[in-house]
């Protein structure tokens, strides 16, 4: 199975929307303790994602989307 990137965000350039249609975050701080590559993780209740410990709404995403 192979995944394409259909969406990056303009303030948060290292998280992109895969061809899956869930957000992933890429390594963006080399040499540090950032994950590689993972997946974000969605709060129902608030209707956001957590981006860096900060919860961010589908809302705010959609109007930052940048399609590729």
């Amino acid at each position: 199975m192979q995944l394409s990137v259909l969406y990056t965000f303009k303030i948060y350039p290292y998280i992109v929307c895969l061809s899956d249609g869930l957000l992933y975050q890429l390594e963006h701080c080399p040499h540090k303790r950032t994950k590689v590559f993972r997946k974000l993780t969605y709060n129902e209740k608030r209707n956001a994602y957590y981006i860096n410990g900060q919860l961010v709404t589908k809302k705010r995403l959609q109007t930052l989307k940048q399609k590729l």
